[in-house]
């Protein structure tokens, strides 16, 4: 159905960052989405995480410096979403997919692009 992991969790259960990067754009309540975050990795990759039921209040600095690990909010299941989980993909572009569900094209499937890490 789309190129990004669903990630099964607990509501509540922190979001790490993936890598180093920027904090390029966050949104609230968005009707598909949900919370979601999308950070410019310094490897020029986009990651977005989707349907989280808190951003950290650091991640809404413009231009936020991520480090891996780094908590950047939690778990949900916020926007379109059937249970709590977290929506992860990454993308070529830094345009957003309008729902998960067209996020077909400019995507890279996270498990190939983050295989080695």
């Amino acid at each position: 159905m789309h190129k990004g992991q669903d990630l099964a969790a607990a509501c509540g259960t922190a979001v790490r960052a993936a890598g180093k990067g920027r904090v390029v754009a966050w949104g609230e309540q968005h009707s598909q989405l949900g919370n979601w975050v999308q950070i410019r990795l310094d490897t020029v990759e986009y990651v977005v995480y989707m349907h989280l039921q808190s951003i950290e209040e650091w991640v809404r600095t413009p231009n936020a410096v991520t480090y891996p690990g780094q908590v950047l909010g939690a778990v949900g299941e916020s926007g379109t979403a059937s249970g709590c989980h977290l929506h992860f993909q990454v993308q070529t572009v830094q345009s957003l997919p309008p729902s998960p569900s067209d996020s077909l094209q400019n995507t890279l499937d996270p498990k190939v692009f983050f295989l080695g890490c």
